[in-house]
């Protein structure tokens, strides 16, 4: 009889802290939705270097989104980083760098909008920032 109540008692706790993170990774997950929309409405998308995330390699680790100065510019969806703002991206790449996987590599915004944009490249652990004069 010990037994079975010990037993209903860890599945009780268990379940409540299964139902808190639940609720809790679903208003993560609705927060970052509604800044993914948010960011399409503002922006016109990246306007210097930004993340080009591989979707097939990443694992979820979120290691990006928390290294990320910028703030709110990557966050975890359905699993996975994407990018919801990429206005506020300025090509730090430290996302790039903390990724374990290399799911993740620093790409120029579109033509035109980065002509004199610093282009930063790494190299054995030294930042090297090379200017493109177009």
């Amino acid at each position: 009889m010990d037994m079975l109540l010990t037993i209903t008692i860890a599945t009780i706790i268990a379940v409540f802290f299964l139902f808190r993170y639940i609720r809790d990774q679903k208003k993560t997950e609705a927060a970052s939705r509604e800044s993914q929309e948010k960011g399409k409405l503002h922006s016109t998308g990246p306007q210097a270097q930004f993340p080009l995330i591989d979707m097939t390699y990443c694992i979820g680790c979120a290691s990006c989104t928390i290294v990320c100065p910028e703030g709110d510019v990557l966050a975890m969806l359905g699993g996975k980083a994407v990018m919801v703002n990429g206005h506020k991206c300025i090509g730090h790449s430290l996302c790039a760098e903390a990724c374990p996987v290399g799911a993740m590599s620093m790409v120029k915004a579109a033509g035109g909008t980065s002509a004199d944009m610093p282009y930063i490249s790494t190299v054995a652990g030294i930042t090297a920032t090379i200017i493109y004069i177009v």
